[in-house]
């Protein structure tokens, strides 16, 4: 979540924890009371759908990559055995289906990898008797087309992983508007309400609304003569 969603997610708690608190004083306006439960609601579902863009793509980036690496792996051997096939046989047409190093396969678009996977297996199965004195086996063939299959599974859950982070973050921001219209067309008026009988109140609630950055604190560093002043005692220390 960006930083600014999660400094504002963090001023609407505060909100929240102050309507909360201050519940009696507030129960004798039935419009604010129904705000504040609306405004709890969208709350809840902005933390939901938080938690949905969060966990979306958990792993599966992880799963893909893994499936890319164990494809690669076994795809190199078998591209190798052909390449010799086509070089002893002088077959440039082979030569052109089956060759690809490490590096030309890690840099390919994931669709593209998949394709020169396949077109390199059925080249193998085509050619599997005339290279099997380079080394190529059936059991080879099969676990390629296995880890092909394992890579193109991962690559569709990761895509559609994708689609739903972007679908649910969309919802997550349209559910942070409805939060702003509930606190500035409801809350915010409603509460001015209660100004002459609860000022003190109100300035609560007005000190909740501002969002701050909630981000890491970290210790300011020490001026030159701070600096200076704690060696030397460090030194005496000694």
């Amino acid at each position: 979540m960006p930083k600014f969603l999660e400094n504002k997610l963090s001023m609407y708690e505060a909100v929240r924890s102050f309507l909360k608190a201050n519940g009696d004083k507030l129960a004798g306006i039935p419009a604010l009371v129904s705000a504040t439960g609306d405004f709890d609601t969208v709350v809840e579902q902005i933390k939901a759908k938080g938690l949905e863009v969060d966990n979306s793509t958990s792993g599966k980036a992880q799963k893909k990559a893994d499936a890319e690496e164990a494809l690669v792996d076994s795809l190199l051997p078998v591209s190798a055995a052909l390449l010799a096939l086509a070089s002893v046989n002088k077959d440039p047409e082979l030569k052109a289906k089956v060759a690809a190093s490490e590096s030309q396969l890690r840099k390919m678009r994931d669709t593209d990898l998949a394709k020169k996977a396949e077109g390199i297996r059925q080249a193998g199965t085509a050619n599997l008797s005339a290279a099997a004195d380079f080394g190529l086996t059936q059991e080879m063939l099969a676990d390629l087309d296995s880890r092909i299959k394992t890579f193109n599974v991962a690559l569709g859950d990761r895509e559609s992983s994708v689609g739903q982070r972007v679908g649910a973050k969309s919802a997550m921001i349209e559910l942070y508007g409805v939060a702003d219209e509930i606190l500035s067309g409801r809350l915010d008026n409603l509460i001015t309400l209660l100004r002459k009988k609860e000022p003190q109140l109100c300035e609560e609630y007005n000190s909740t609304r501002v969002i701050r950055d909630v981000g890491l604190r970290h210790k300011p560093v020490a001026s030159p003569q701070e600096q200076t002043a704690a060696g030397t005692e460090q030194s005496q220390a000694k």
